[in-house]
C-alpha cells in the first residue's frame, strides 16, 4: 500500500454505541420476509444510527439544496405514492419527483419480469436518497427499454442524462445498473463507451456534476453477453469503470447484532439442495451485540458479493496513481473499482415500500420487503454527497455542487473511512469474510446453473489494509468524510480564483 493517508484497519470501538438487536426483520406493518425469516433489514433511523449520518442531521445537513437524479429503466407506476407512504411512516418531508422521459411519457405496465424488477430498483433507488437526504429534490430518468447486458439499453439511459446534464447542472447522478464489459463489442467500445458516452460523462463533470454507479453484485465477474452464463474470468462492470464515475462496492454492516453462523456455505447448500424440512445448522444465526461489525459484502447463502476488479477498457487515472505496489501489480496501468463501499447486504438490507401490483407477475398487493445489492450502496452515496453539497454551499455563500468526487475521494486522510479487512464469523469462526469472490461448488452449479454458480471458481479479491479491489477505500466515517469532501470542494473553489 502507498505510505499516503489510507485507513487503518477498522476498529469497533471508532463507531457509536448501537441498541442491541436480537429479533430479526420485521417490517412496519409486522409482517416479515417470508423467504428467509432470519435475516435481518434496517430501516432509515437505524441504518443513519449505523454510519453516523443522523449527526449530520442533527447539524441541519439534509440535502437542502442538491438535487439527485436516478437513472431507471421502465420505472414505478407508483412511485410518487409509494415514496410518500415511505416518507409517512419513517417521518420523513414530502417531495414531488421531477421526471425525465427521453423516449417521451411512459407508465411502466408491469407484465414482465424485468419490468417488475425496474419497479423495484426504482423504489429503492428514490427512498433510500430521500431516507439519507430527505430535503433533497429527486430527478428520476425514466426509458421504456431494459439495460441488460452490453449496449442494449444504455443510449437511451445516456440521452436521459445528457438531458439532466443541461437541466440540472450541480446535480448528483446515481446509476444502479452495469454490465461486464466483457460484453461489449469493439465498436461499442470505441464508439461509445470511450466516445459518445464518456463525452456525455464528461460534460457533465463540466457541469459539476457528481456521477456515482454501482460495482456490481456478482463479485469480480458477471453475466456474458448471451446471458446464459457468468463469465469465467475476472472482468470489471460498467458504467462503474469509467474514470469520471465513483464505482460504489458493497459491504455489510451488522449494527446491533453480529452474524454467527452455525457451520459453513457447504453445509448450508447441502441441506438446501437436500430439501430438508429443517437443517441442523442455523446459517443466519446472530447474537446481539451493541457493537457495529462492517466486512466486504460477500453472501454465500444468496451467491452474491460486492463487485471489483481491473477494467479492460480504461487506463488507470491520474487520482490513482498513488496506490502502493500491490495494487499496482494488479492493475497493470488500467483503472480499478471500486473507489469506495456502502451497506449492499441481503442479511442486513434496507427496507422499501411498494404498492404497485402486476397479474401477469402475480404480485397481488403492496407490500414492504427487505432488499441488498450494490444497487443500494449507490443512492446511499449519493445521498451523503447532498449532504456535503449542502455544506460545500453554505460555506461559500451560493449552490454548488461537489463535482467530480474521485480527485477528492482520493485526496481524503485514513480517518475518513472505515477500513475493511477479513473477518472470520461464526459459532467456531469457522466462516472467513475476506475477498469478493462468488461462492463455487460443482454441486451447487449442476443444481441451480451458470447464471447463478460460475461455470468455475472465479478467484475474488481479497480485503486488505488501505485500498482493494473489494471494498475501495472502505466506507465513508460519515461524519467526518461528509464534512471533508465539503471542504476540499470549497479549497478547490478557493484555488481556482487564486491570481
Amino acid at each position: 500500500m502507498s505510505a499516503q493517508a489510507f485507513a487503518r484497519p477498522y476498529h469497533r470501538n471508532m463507531r457509536p454505541k448501537v441498541s442491541p438487536v436480537a429479533a430479526a426483520c420485521t417490517f412496519p406493518d409486522g409482517t416479515s420476509p417470508s423467504r428467509h425469516p432470519g435475516v435481518h433489514c434496517y430501516d432509515p433511523t437505524h441504518f443513519l444510527q449505523a454510519y453516523g449520518i443522523d449527526k449530520l442531521h442533527k447539524m441541519g445537513l439534509t440535502g437542502k439544496g442538491q438535487t439527485i437524479i436516478l437513472a431507471e429503466s421502465f420505472g414505478s407506476p407508483t412511485m410518487q405514492a409509494d415514496l410518500d407512504h415511505f416518507s409517512d411512516t419513517f417521518g420523513l418531508p414530502h417531495t414531488t419527483i421531477q421526471f425525465i422521459y427521453p423516449n417521451g411519457p411512459y407508465v411502466n405496465p408491469m407484465e414482465t419480469d424485468d419490468q417488475v424488477g425496474w419497479a423495484g430498483e426504482t423504489t429503492l433507488d428514490l427512498e433510500w436518497a430521500h431516507a439519507i437526504a430527505p430535503d433533497a429534490t429527486l430527478v428520476n430518468i425514466v426509458t421504456n427499454n431494459a439495460e441488460t447486458v452490453g449496449l442494449t439499453g444504455f443510449p437511451d439511459l445516456f440521452a436521459g442524462i445528457k438531458t439532466a446534464v443541461e437541466q440540472y447542472p450541480g446535480a448528483i447522478l446515481s446509476m444502479s445498473y452495469g454490465t461486464g464489459e466483457p460484453t461489449f463489442t469493439p465498436d461499442d467500445v470505441k464508439n461509445f463507451l470511450q466516445g459518445s458516452f464518456h463525452q456525455i460523462f464528461q460534460d457533465a463533470v463540466n457541469a459539476d456534476m457528481t456521477l456515482l454507479a454501482s460495482s456490481g453484485d456478482s463479485g469480480s465477474t458477471d453475466l456474458n453477453a448471451k446471458m446464459d452464463a457468468l463469465i469465467s474470468t475476472p472482468n470489471a462492470s460498467y458504467p462503474a469503470s469509467d474514470p469520471l464515475v465513483t464505482s460504489v462496492g458493497g459491504t455489510s454492516v451488522q449494527a446491533g447484532w453480529v452474524w454467527t453462523p452455525e457451520g459453513t456455505a457447504d453445509d448450508y447448500w447441502a441441506c438446501q439442495l437436500a430439501h430438508n424440512d429443517k437443517c441442523p445448522t442455523n446459517f443466519f444465526n446472530s447474537i446481539p451485540t451493541t457493537s457495529v461489525l462492517e466486512t466486504v459484502w460477500k453472501e454465500d447463502w444468496a451467491v452474491a458479493a460486492g463487485g471489483g476488479g481491473v477494467s479492460a477498457i480504461f487506463d488507470q487515472p491520474d487520482y490513482q496513481l498513488g496506490l502502493g505496489e500491490e495494487i499496482q501489480q494488479i492493475a497493470q496501468g488500467h483503472r480499478t473499482v471500486p473507489d469506495v463501499s456502502l451497506n449492499a447486504a441481503i442479511n442486513g438490507g434496507v427496507e422499501t415500500y411498494q404498492s404497485y401490483t402486476s397479474a401477469s407477475q402475480g404480485i397481488t398487493k403492496p407490500e414492504w420487503q427487505n432488499v441488498g445489492g450494490t444497487s443500494c450502496a449507490s443512492p446511499e452515496m449519493a445521498g451523503l454527497i447532498a449532504l456535503a453539497g449542502q455544506r460545500a454551499s453554505e460555506t461559500l455563500g451560493r449552490t454548488v455542487g461537489i463535482g467530480y468526487l474521485n480527485p477528492i475521494l482520493y485526496s481524503l486522510s485514513r480517518g475518513d473511512f472505515n477500513d475493511i479487512v477479513a473477518q472470520a464469523l461464526g459459532t467456531q469462526k469457522q466462516v472467513m469474510i475476506d475477498n469478493n469472490g462468488l461462492y463455487f461448488s460443482a454441486t451447487l452449479l449442476a443444481a441451480k446453473g451458470p447464471t447463478v454458480v460460475p461455470p468455475v471458481a472465479v478467484p475474488g479479491y481479497s480485503t486488505t489494509p488501505g485500498y482493494d479491489l473489494a471494498t475501495g477505500r472502505g466506507s465513508p466515517r460519515a461524519v467526518r468524510f461528509v464534512l471533508d469532501v465539503a471542504d476540499a470542494r470549497v479549497a478547490r473553489e478557493m484555488f481556482l480564483k487564486l491570481p
